[in-house]
C-alpha cells in the first residue's frame, strides 16, 4: 500500500507538471486548437494534453512490467497497444485525418489490440448475450474496441467531461474489481485515476488545455482493453464496464443514429450531443461534467456492481441502467438541431 501511494502521488504530480509544460510549449509543439463555428471555446487553446497522462501512465506500466512480472498478462496488452492508439490520435491532432482513413487505421489498431488481449486469438471471450460462436464474439470485440475509442473522442467536447469521467469511472471500476477478487485490476484503475487527475486540474471549468484525440483515443483504448481483460482473466462481468460508461456509450450512439435517420452526415462536426444541449441551455461546463459524474456514481455504479454479481442477468441490468439515459437523450433532443 505504501508503494502504491507513493507511485500514485508521483503519477499525479508528474502529470500535473508535464501538462503545465505542454501548455507553455503548445506553440512550439504545434498543438493549438483554434475555435471554429462548432467549438465550445472562443479563443485558441492548447490541445494534445493527453500526451501528459499517456507518457506518465505508460511509464507506470513499463515499471510494473519490469519489476512485477506477475502482472505481465495484465500490463502487456496495455503497454504495447497504448502507443499504437496514441500514435493514431497524435496524427489526427496534427494532420486532421479524413474520416475513412482514420476509421481504417483504428480498425487495424483494434485488431492488433484484440490479438494482444487474447494472446494471439488463443483465449476465448464469453459474453452471454452473444451466440457461442468464436468468430461472432471476436467480431463483436473488434467493433467494441474501435467504437469505444471513438466514443471517448466524441465525449471530449465539454471541459472536464471526458477527464472527470475517466477518474470517476476508473475509481468505480477499481471498487468493483477489488470487491470481486481482482486487486491487480483495482490497482491499475486507481493508478489511472491518480494520473489523469493531474491533467483534470487544468481541464476543469475554464480549461487551459484539451486532451485532444491524442488523449481521448488512448483512454478509450484503455477502458475497452481492460473490459475484455477483466472478463477473460478475472471473470469480472463485461456488463459492469458498459454500465459504468453508460452515458459515454448512449450519448454518441443515440446522437449518431438520430443523425443517420435524419440523413445527416454522421462524419461532419456538430453540436447535437446531449451535453451540447445542456451547454446551449446555459449550463457551465463544470456543471455538465458534475451531472454526468453524479449519474455514474449514484445510478450506474450500483447497477454495474449488481451485474458483476448476477452476470447471467447482465443484459437485463444493462437495459435497466440505460432506460433513463435513453429518456434523457429524447428529452434533450440529441441528434436534432
Amino acid at each position: 500500500m505504501l508503494t502504491f501511494s507513493i507511485v500514485g502521488s508521483v503519477a499525479f504530480a508528474s502529470c500535473l507538471f508535464l501538462t503545465r509544460w505542454l501548455i507553455k510549449n503548445a506553440d512550439w509543439i504545434g498543438m493549438i486548437d483554434n475555435p471554429v463555428a462548432r467549438s465550445s471555446h472562443d479563443h485558441p487553446i492548447p490541445k494534445g494534453g493527453g500526451l501528459a497522462f499517456f507518457f506518465v501512465f505508460t511509464m507506470i506500466l513499463l515499471f510494473m512490467y519490469i519489476f512485477t512480472p506477475r502482472y505481465n498478462d495484465l500490463t502487456s496488452p496495455l503497454l504495447f497497444g497504448g502507443p499504437l492508439v496514441f500514435l493514431v490520435g497524435w496524427m489526427d491532432d496534427r494532420f486532421s485525418l479524413p474520416p475513412l482513413p482514420r476509421l481504417l487505421i483504428q480498425f487495424v489498431v483494434a485488431i492488433i489490440i484484440l490479438a494482444l488481449v487474447t494472446k494471439g486469438f488463443q483465449l476465448e471471450v464469453s459474453i452471454s448475450f452473444l451466440p457461442a460462436n468464436y468468430w461472432v464474439v471476436m467480431a463483436f470485440c473488434l467493433l467494441f474496441i474501435a467504437w469505444f475509442i471513438n466514443l471517448y473522442n466524441f465525449m471530449d467536447g465539454a471541459n472536464g467531461l471526458a477527464a472527470s469521467g475517466t477518474v470517476i469511472g476508473a475509481l468505480l471500476l477499481a471498487a468493483i474489481s477489488y470487491y470481486h477478487g481482482a486487486p491487480a485490476y483495482a490497482l491499475i484503475y486507481c493508478l489511472l485515476a491518480y494520473t489523469v487527475s493531474g491533467f483534470l486540474y487544468y481541464n476543469w471549468g475554464s480549461a487551459t488545455v484539451f486532451m485532444g484525440d491524442t488523449g481521448a483515443y488512448f483512454l478509450g483504448f484503455l477502458f475497452a482493453a481492460l473490459a475484455l481483460q477483466c472478463k477473460i482473466q478475472a471473470n469480472i462481468s463485461f456488463y459492469s464496464h458498459i454500465i459504468i460508461f453508460g452515458f459515454f456509450i448512449m450519448d454518441p450512439t443515440f446522437t449518431l443514429i438520430m443523425r443517420a435517420v435524419r440523413r445527416q452526415n454522421i462524419f461532419a462536426g456538430h453540436q447535437q450531443f446531449a451535453f451540447h444541449k445542456l451547454i446551449a441551455r446555459g449550463w457551465p461546463h463544470s456543471k455538465v461534467a458534475t451531472f454526468y459524474g453524479l449519474v455514474m456514481i449514484l445510478w450506474l455504479f450500483p447497477l454495474a456492481n449488481l451485474a458483476s454479481i448476477y452476470d447471467g442477468w447482465g443484459m437485463l441490468i444493462v437495459c435497466l441502467a440505460y432506460a433513463p439515459l435513453l429518456a434523457f437523450e429524447f428529452a434533450m433532443g440529441a441528434g436534432r438541431d
